[in-house]
């Protein structure tokens, strides 16, 4: 019946197979031509590999969709950056920042202005910074460019009174515009008033929700931490409660009604439902507990991202494509908002890695508190798929949550939450690193599956920067991939040893000739025609086992004869190494034997032989490396097949030390056993930039263990497999940022101001 149906329908119904378009592939001739050549389906299949979403924004065709899906991919799969650009920042900086949508933001020191530059797509753009005059003092600011075209700014104003106090709002622009937005009932929302001037803040904001979280860091008084839902555009309070001290200091969106807070003093990770309706009380649905710490070590803080955000059922991003279906139904040509991402696809926020920087206080010396820094990564759908099986019953949980070293201060709300111990939901979930020796300060550098990491404190000569990608699609195909390239280069070696044979055995054959015919002038050959011939060491053989005799062969102008196929007799003779062979009366048309005399190699051998016998080939053909494997040149033509079979290949780690510098071997870093900063030895076979440049890539599918061991009081590993990419050039970095389009890297000043950045767009 399918089959009879025309081809457009039959496209359309494919379109909701998803992952088993691979199989009708295989199903028959005709389906298999019409996923090849339907642009939708190959589409649909390039989207659904790179974990991506179309834009309905994006007004290109489907052709050149699928065109740039499919370079942006290649380019990201081996850091090949179209293009770069250095942006100067001239304005001094404050602590405000964010990049998302395509757009960097950073405020100014006097914290009454925010300064943006839309960063480019396109090489040749130039980008100017735009500055958002808010003409109050800025606490800090939340954005939601893509959905909204929002940014929500959060103010402090000093009440007059004894005491003095300051009124806390939010005030809500139209970014493109920078006028207050249509769709806020209210331009200035009340948030409260406190005592305090500046209290450190949390924001998010999806669909209707904006959720707002104030904490204050390391007071003295210890005031409350609040956490605030508003919908935003009736400026109603869905919800408001106040937790202890230092419990929450931000948040993760799971989807529009879901969010997440890493709980501090409980270490673990909160997840509330947001209501529908205002409500005074909320208590967190689970509360998934994290590895439990050795004794005299706590939680100093908990920061997390997750980019980009999921989309409300209300945004502006489906009225757009509701419009464009009811423009292309009357034959209008649709107009795109100015601040839409143009980009054909989208990361899919659905898929997105939510990272977390988890900091541990150690132990105190004096003035010194010594602690570690641990950045785990987990996909928003694996928190999710956790909190349907606990909900569905098919995961038990406990009440109340153990005991703890804050539990004394904890809420009690929070308290009765229902948890699930570490071991039970975390190791097969997530990756664990040790951040110690890289940035953490800046906690934007993710964006859909991607996240990007640099060494801290980079000499001048700098070091690469590393992309991480845990999407399990890429991972398959680039385990494929590394298995046929090295499959590759080892027959690339094997041709190279054959061809240096073959030079090293034709320049045997005319120095015999030579030879021979010198002899032939000045000594008569006996009556038997016996020759000498010099034996050589067989090109590479140093890649012979320890403990393996290198085979020898014996060079004899037309065949090579192996040292174990002579006769007994001839292994025996003078030091030098040389032997009698009987090359027979006709050398040049004659299939040659070997034979031996040890009498002949005792006799008197001519100049010429006696200087060859220094060497273990002529001209040292027999010592030439085969051409080195080049990754750059072989990965920017690849084409990632999905049909290629990685059954056979075994979990394993094709692994270089990526944060190295040509300059100071002993100061790399590497991943090795999920730890960033690790030193390694001197005579690692990869120090120097060459080396790492022709082994910038490798996969990661094993368990690794976190090491400081003793940070915690259980075992703590993670599962969750990724593919990495190091750059091919070293950069010196103060950090670096991403978005779904590009990789940001940033220069700091003596005052640690920001003063530069430098775009590496990759599509």
């Amino acid at each position: 019946m399918l089959l009879n149906l025309p081809t457009e329908l039959v496209v359309q119904v494919l379109l909701y197979l998803d992952t088993d378009l691979a199989s009708c592939r295989l199903a028959c001739k005709y389906l298999a031509s019409v996923v090849r050549d339907s642009v939708l389906l190959q589409y649909h299949i390039a989207l659904i590999g790179a974990r991506a979403t179309d834009n309905p924004c994006s007004e290109l065709p489907l052709s050149k969709k699928l065109e740039q899906l499919k370079n942006g991919e290649r380019a990201w799969a081996v850091l090949k950056p179209t293009f770069t650009t250095t942006i100067s920042v001239t304005h001094n900086t404050s602590g405000i920042y964010d990049l998302t949508g395509g757009v960097y933001l950073l405020g100014n020191q006097g914290r009454r202005d925010l300064h943006y530059v839309r960063l480019p797509s396109h090489p040749g753009e130039e980008p100017e910074w735009s500055t958002i005059h808010v003409g109050r003092t800025i606490i800090d600011m939340g954005l939601c460019v893509y959905e909204h075209d929002l940014i929500a700014v959060v103010t402090t104003t000093p009440k007059l009174g004894t005491p003095v106090s300051y009124d806390i709002e939010l005030v809500l622009f139209e970014f493109s515009t920078c006028k207050p937005h249509p769709q806020a009932q209210k331009h200035v929302i009340h948030v409260m008033n406190t005592p305090w001037e500046k209290p450190a803040i949390g924001i998010e904001i999806v669909g209707d929700n904006l959720v707002l979280v104030l904490y204050h860091y390391r007071h003295n008084a210890k005031p409350e931490d609040r956490v605030f839902i508003f919908e935003w555009k009736t400026a109603v309070v869905k919800s408001s409660f106040a937790v202890p001290t230092e419990t929450y200091t931000g948040l993760i969106f799971l989807d529009e009604h879901t969010i997440l807070l890493p709980n501090t003093n409980a270490n673990a990770l909160d997840i509330y439902r947001i209501p529908e309706k205002p409500t005074l009380h909320l208590t967190p649905v689970l509360s998934l507990l994290l590895p439990r710490l050795a004794d005299n070590r706590t939680v100093g803080s908990i920061s997390c991202r997750a980019e980009p955000n999921p989309i409300g059922a209300s945004s502006y991003i489906h009225k757009k494509k509701q419009a464009k279906e009811r423009s292309a139904a009357l034959g209008d040509e649709p107009q795109a908002e100015d601040m839409f991402p143009k980009r054909g696809y989208l990361a899919d926020a659905e898929t997105a890695i939510c990272i977390f920087a988890l900091r541990v206080q150690g132990v105190e010396l004096g003035q010194f508190l010594f602690g570690h820094t641990f950045t785990f990564v987990v996909l928003r759908n694996s928190l999710l798929d956790a909190l349907a099986a606990f909900e569905s019953g098919q995961t038990a949980g406990r009440i109340p949550r153990p005991s703890h070293p804050s539990s004394e201060s904890a809420d009690p709300a929070v308290a009765l939450a229902p948890t699930i111990d570490w071991a039970e939901w975390g190791p097969g979930i997530t990756r664990w690193f040790n951040s110690d020796s890289i940035p953490t300060r800046w906690i934007t550098t993710t964006a859909g599956q991607r996240c990007v990491l640099i060494a801290e404190s980079a000499p001048e000569t700098g070091f690469p920067y590393v992309v991480l990608n845990f999407n399990p699609e890429s991972v398959r195909k680039m385990k494929a991939w590394l298995k046929a390239s090295r499959e590759r280069e080892k027959e690339r070696e094997l041709r190279a040893r054959e061809e240096n044979q073959e030079r090293a055995l034709a320049e045997a054959r005319e120095w015999a000739e030579s030879t021979m015919a010198a002899q032939a002038e000045d000594d008569p050959m006996d009556s038997d025609g016996d020759f000498l011939v010099s034996r050589y060491e067989i090109p590479g053989a140093d890649e012979y086992e320890d403990g393996d005799e290198s085979p020898l062969v014996y060079h004899t102008g037309l065949a090579i004869v192996d040292e174990d196929d002579l006769p007994p007799s001839s292994h025996a003779g003078p030091s030098i190494s040389w032997e009698s062979v009987d090359l027979g009366d006709d050398m040049l048309h004659s299939t040659l034997t070997a034979a031996t005399s040890s009498s002949a190699a005792e006799g008197d051998m001519d100049e010429a032989v006696q200087e060859h016998a220094h060497f273990d080939a002529p001209n040292g053909h027999a010592h030439e490396d085969a051409d080195a494997f080049d990754l750059d040149a072989e990965a920017s033509a690849m084409e990632f097949d999905a049909e290629l079979d990685t059954s056979d290949e075994n979990a394993s780690m094709h692994h270089m030390d990526f944060l190295d510098s040509a300059s100071d071997a002993g100061g790399a870093s590497s991943v090795a056993n999920g730890h960033i900063g690790a030193e390694r030895s001197v005579n690692d076979p990869l120090d120097g930039l060459d080396a790492l440049a022709a082994r910038r890539v490798w996969c990661v599918t094993t368990a690794e263990i976190v090491e400081p061991m003793d940070t915690f009081a259980e075992h703590v590993e993670g599962r969750l497999p990724y593919v990495a990419c190091a750059s091919a050039q070293t950069y010196a970095y103060h950090g670096v940022l991403l978005d779904e389009e590009r990789v940001i890297g940033i220069r700091t000043d003596f005052l640690d101001r920001i003063r530069q950045i430098e775009v590496h767009h990759f599509g």
